[in-house]
């Protein structure tokens, strides 16, 4: 498992880690702009669960940069 700081400076368990690219609604010019978020597996402190979560990269390398994803 790894430790990581999500984006309210918390700490969480991730289970797996990757980089995936998501096309973001671009309001201006009406298309969409290819952005890169990681997807971490969160494992649950207290229960078994297990969900998603996404994270701009730039903003999760900025609070995590001893992880390399």
């Amino acid at each position: 498992m790894i430790t990581i700081i999500d984006s309210n400076h918390r700490e969480k368990n991730a289970i797996s880690l990757k980089v995936i690219t998501h096309e973001v609604s671009d309001a201006i010019n009406k298309g969409t702009i290819p952005t890169q978020f990681v997807e971490a597996v969160i494992k649950g402190k207290h229960r078994n669960g297990t969900w998603v979560e996404w994270y701009p990269l730039a903003e999760f390398r900025e609070n995590n940069p001893s992880i390399e994803v």
